[in-house]
């Protein structure tokens, strides 16, 4: 059966909420007091939770006039998303998440939305953490520029995904093996990629996991 437009910027609005939720519930019930950079990470997620029910709210009118995306500086936006996974995850035994942006900053623009931006890294890097379990897991988070393309890799060296899950994704029919799990996710981020004019690629073996999203570069300086 297929969605409506706006049934489907509804339930891609209502997934995204689930990850800065998910980093607020970690940061909760953490034993220790909130220091200064939790209660930063915590208001930017509480900030992304608000921006994100507006939109819900808004779905007819936002569908049919979606706010046209601009350059951004896209590392500083994955330096917050990874800083706000990494605080979440706080004392958490055999799991650490590492960024790597060589000498880029502010020179990387590309024509995304901020907020849609730092939901699709951050259910990406999510769903790399969530695929180890009780396992020891690492997940390095890349940006690299390769020709007229931004290129932002998340890779772990997780169980990889199953191949179930890949042919439901390559007909583009949300499919999970995760309790609870809907398989919006990556189906999302592929989507949202395609709307930038990029692509979202899945690299997977027995011992990790590489999800590739490429970006068109924008360097106008009008545009900065």
């Amino acid at each position: 059966m297929k969605l409506s437009a706006n049934t489907q910027q509804t339930r891609r609005i209502a997934h995204d909420l689930l990850s800065p939720l998910a980093s607020l519930s970690l940061l909760l019930n953490q034993e220790n007091h909130f220091g200064e950079e939790e209660r930063l990470i915590a208001n930017q997620a509480l900030h992304r939770m608000q921006l994100l029910v507006e939109q819900l709210i808004e779905c007819p009118e936002a569908s049919r006039n979606p706010t046209p995306s601009k350059p951004i500086a896209i590392a500083p936006l994955l330096k917050a998303v990874v800083r706000e996974q990494v605080i979440a995850l706080g004392a958490t035994p055999k799991k650490t998440l590492k960024l790597n942006l060589p000498d880029l900053r502010f020179t990387v623009r590309c024509r995304v939305q901020p907020l849609v931006f730092e939901c699709v890294i951050s259910n990406l890097i999510g769903n790399a953490i969530a695929a180890a379990n009780e396992k020891p897991l690492e997940v390095w988070v890349s940006l690299t520029c390769h020709g007229p393309r931004a290129v932002v890799t998340v890779t772990d060296n997780g169980p990889g995904i199953p191949e179930v899950v890949l042919k439901y994704y390559e007909k583009g029919v949300p499919y999970s093996t995760k309790k609870g799990g809907h398989g919006l996710g990556l189906l999302s981020a592929r989507s949202i990629a395609l709307g930038w004019k990029g692509c979202l690629r899945i690299s997977t073996q027995k011992h990790g996991t590489s999800i590739i999203l490429e970006l068109p570069l924008t360097n106008k300086e009008g545009n900065q």
